[in-house]
């Protein structure tokens, strides 16, 4: 998907809350860098690799600026990171870096995304499609560059016009704390080209054996990290090639 830093160590930028997540990336030889909570974003979500950071198509990765650790690190290892300022607690100004990138378009809430992080995406090539929806990146679990699940119908119309297949399910059953529901987006991330990796146990919901057949019709396997309860930590963020 995004063009990445060359390297043979695969690593990934998730929230520091979700230990057990961690864990089991450890155990497959997967380095996990951890997001701090972010006292300039909401309580519950503050620790969200979807809300505090963006890999670009052109490998470089937006960072919040709060996140001095984490851009220190990134940079450490080798990567060009661009500090972005303007988060706030506020619906939707907590969104600054919540976009969804797939296939060259950019779903994002048209007055959230950071003015800079809009500039390069267009002066990069990449088409911006304007949503309701300000947790564009939760909202959406990629499969792969065309094909995603979605419970959001904005989410479903936009992609379905640029002729990715769109899976809609229902809202709810995955938990976020301090929310009535989290998104499906955050709940996983693509871990491999053909495994999407779930924190918790995605076999739960009731939805999941359609979901699971969608996954096998694109080629890719559904996969548990641990044997938690399904929720939204903010998906995670793979600096690597998939």
């Amino acid at each position: 998907m995004n063009r990445v830093r060359k390297t043979d160590k695969k690593i990934v930028i998730v929230a520091k809350s979700a230990q057990a997540v961690i864990e089991a990336l450890k155990a497959r030889g997967i380095e996990a860098l951890t997001v701090a909570s972010n006292p300039s974003l909401p309580v519950g979500i503050a620790d969200h690799a979807d809300l505090n950071c963006l890999l670009l198509p052109n490998g470089a990765i937006a960072v919040l600026g709060e996140q001095e650790r984490l851009i220190y690190t990134l940079k450490a290892e080798g990567y060009a990171v661009i500090p972005v300022k303007g988060a706030s607690r506020e619906y939707p100004a907590d969104c600054v870096l919540n976009c969804l990138l797939t296939n060259g378009v950019c779903v994002s809430h048209k007055t959230a995304l950071n003015a800079k992080i809009r500039r390069l995406l267009v002066d990069g090539g990449v088409r911006l499609l304007d949503s309701k929806q300000g947790y564009s990146r939760c909202s959406a679990a990629l499969v792969n560059e065309r094909a995603a699940i979605t419970a959001d119908s904005t989410i479903n119309g936009l992609l379905s016009g640029q002729g990715i297949e769109v899976l809609l399910v229902p809202q709810g059953e995955i938990a976020l704390h301090g929310y009535d529901y989290g998104f499906i987006g955050g709940s996983c991330f693509l871990i491999s080209k053909n495994e999407l990796a779930f924190f918790g146990q995605a076999s739960k919901l009731s939805y999941y054996e359609i979901i699971e057949a969608f996954c096998a019709k694109n080629g890719v396997t559904v996969i548990e990290l641990t044997d938690e309860p399904l929720r939204d930590i903010g998906g995670a963020v793979a600096l690597y090639s998939v």
